[in-house]
């Protein structure tokens, strides 16, 4: 073997073993990124058999609410 073909084996390795690195770190920096849902209020169970309004009058509720229904339905539920 030459020293080119050497050189050229080498090369291809590096550019391998980045293009492996970059693809885990991608994958490591987007599942850093996921926002956390926050957990439902404590003592819900608490609220059975009490008027609706205490449960949808709550941010959290809102929030999860507006993410299922969407910005119209949640308007019309409303």
């Amino acid at each position: 073997m030459s020293e080119s073909e050497i050189t050229q084996k080498n090369m291809n390795r590096i550019i391998f073993l980045f293009l492996i690195t970059a693809i885990f770190a991608a994958a490591g920096f987007a599942q850093t990124l996921k926002t956390k849902v926050p957990g439902l209020p404590a003592g819900i169970a608490d609220w059975e058999g009490e008027d609706s309004s205490k449960i949808l009058d709550n941010a959290i509720i809102k929030a999860r609410l507006k993410k299922l229904l969407g910005k119209k339905n949640y308007a019309s539920f409303f």
